[in-house]
């Protein structure tokens, strides 16, 4: 996505997916926010209260602050591994998540956020493109060393490409774009949703793509509330 599109939000309900709302451990790496944000951004999630509201602290005291801490309650109890590396390489990467594995007892999803802020291993001389894509490339295999799925963000630019490497893109078994919806997308979004009020309430996209084989090319319609930085499918 496009920086401030969701990418993070878009990560971190997944994260909150499998392991919030179902038993799964997952692991989320992020280069640039700490552990405050991102944890007030799945209370907000969880809890309906605004992003702003709980990380200014700035809450109704009669509302909010009980569903806030339930929020925090279920985040604690989770199996839902934060942590900021502001110097994020894939040895790190490797090296933390075996940590997180053992400590855990198991790890089931691998989230990196984002591959455009990860420093490059190797010999000098690569361009951005070269380095971006082979830092792509040692992630899925370490995720087949791991045995588990490995998400990554990555960051569009203002042309809508990917920054740094179009190779990028096929070295990963899928991609998705989660951008907003946009003029020409009405028409598909009638046909495809029959409901009025749910066909309203779509302001987001996930193109497909790359995508496996038996799946269609449809796009996944979304409805993204940047207040609480939920994101979820409209059916």
């Amino acid at each position: 996505a496009k920086s401030g599109h969701g990418k993070t939000a878009l990560a971190l309900n997944l994260a909150r997916e499998l392991s919030v709302e179902q038993d799964y451990v997952t692991y989320y790496m992020n280069a640039e926010m700490d552990d405050e944000e991102l944890s007030a951004r799945l209370a907000a999630q969880i809890s309906g209260v605004t992003f702003n509201e709980i990380y200014t602290g700035k809450l109704d005291p009669h509302s909010s602050w009980r569903a806030v801490e339930r929020a925090y309650d279920r985040l604690a109890a989770s199996k839902l591994v934060l942590s900021k590396i502001p110097v994020m390489t894939v040895s790190k990467v490797k090296g933390f998540s075996r940590i997180v594995k053992q400590k855990m007892s198991g790890l089931d999803c691998l989230i990196v956020d984002y591959v455009g802020r990860m420093e490059y291993e190797g010999a000098g001389g690569l361009q951005e493109y070269q380095q971006l894509y082979q830092t792509v490339e040692r992630l899925k295999t370490t995720a087949v060393e791991l045995d588990i799925p490995i998400i990554v963000l990555a960051q569009l630019n203002e042309e809508g490409m990917v920054e740094g490497a179009k190779k990028m893109k096929n070295a990963c078994d899928g991609v998705l774009f989660f951008e907003p919806i946009e003029d020409r997308d009405k028409e598909l979004i009638e046909r495809m949703i029959s409901d009025p009020v749910k066909r309203n309430a779509v302001n987001y996209k996930l193109t497909k793509y790359k995508v496996r084989r038996n799946d269609n090319t449809f796009p996944i319609w979304c409805r993204f509330s940047k207040k609480t930085q939920k994101v979820g499918e409209v059916e």
